[in-house]
């Protein structure tokens, strides 16, 4: 939907932090909010397909709340791909999650690298050039 001004309206969504992760967004006319099609929302819409015969999604069955929030943090991340919303990212996972999830993150990422890609980075990164 639009906004008063015509403009795309604000994201929905209680967290402020990611409501800041995404002002981005929002400036360059991208909005989180249901488009009307022939006089129903799309929310409407997906309700309706998401009632037939559709399975349950398992991580939202049986994930934590804190896993869901921090695989949305990395969506995010991954979208904006800026060093701000990257060290945001950071500062939050380090809110959410524990050491050892963080650990894992950590460890699956660096084993997707080639060992040489891996030493660059970690050289990188404890040489106070990353967030």
């Amino acid at each position: 939907m639009l906004g008063r001004n015509g403009g795309p309206g604000a994201i929905r969504t209680p967290d402020p932090q990611i409501r800041r992760l995404m002002k981005p967004f929002e400036s360059k006319g991208f909005s989180l909010k249901p488009n009307t099609v022939s006089g129903l929302s799309d929310q409407r819409l997906n309700f309706s397909v998401q009632t037939e015969k559709r399975a349950p999604n398992a991580i939202s069955a049986f994930a934590k709340d804190s896993h869901k929030r921090a695989a949305r943090l990395l969506g995010y991340g991954l979208i904006l791909d800026t060093p701000e919303a990257w060290e945001t990212v950071s500062h939050l996972l380090a809110l959410r999650l524990s050491v050892g999830e963080r650990a894992a993150i950590l460890l699956a990422a660096l084993h997707s690298l080639q060992p040489e890609e891996a030493a660059v980075i970690c050289d990188h990164a404890f040489s106070g050039g990353a967030a």
